[in-house]
């Protein structure tokens, strides 16, 4: 699985030293097929595997692990690998969600990580996508269906 440019990560510097790690970007459309698509793809575990290796995330810690002691933090250190676990933990999109509302703390960026990864991996219910689309910002659907259409 190869991971896109916009993705880079800066970890916390220790002393001066900032290391950024980047791949080959590839297509939206192509990476969500990669994760959807078992014959094709990577499973929660080998992408877990990729992302800690090339950003340096611990991703060891299971949600039930992490709620024991999380707290707000808007740092990307704190909050996306809190955010990837709970995607690849869940069974669903709504399981996802639950689970990065649930950890508390900075529950809304969490929340919002964590629905779009799992989106790639098990897409949003139609119910969930009836109810937003209306109340989405007229400037905002435009963009969203020309998405939709690109990723289907």
């Amino acid at each position: 699985m190869k991971l896109g440019k916009s993705h880079a990560y800066y970890p916390i510097s220790v002393g001066k030293r900032i290391c950024q790690k980047q791949r080959k970007p590839i297509p939206l459309w192509e990476a969500k097929k990669k994760i959807r698509d078992p014959t094709q793809g990577e499973r929660p575990e080998t992408i877990r595997q990729e992302i800690a290796a090339v950003y340096d995330y611990d991703l060891s810690r299971t949600v039930d692990t992490i709620r024991l002691d999380y707290d707000f933090n808007e740092s990307c250190q704190r909050t996306v690998p809190e955010a990837i676990t709970c995607a690849l933990e869940s069974d669903s999109f709504e399981d996802a969600v639950r689970n990065a509302i649930l950890l508390g703390g900075d529950a809304d960026t969490l929340s919002a990580i964590a629905g779009a990864i799992t989106e790639a991996m098990h897409g949003i219910p139609d119910a969930i996508q009836e109810h937003a689309v209306p109340v989405t910002s007229p400037t905002r659907r435009t963009p969203l269906k020309l998405y939709r259409n690109c990723i289907r």
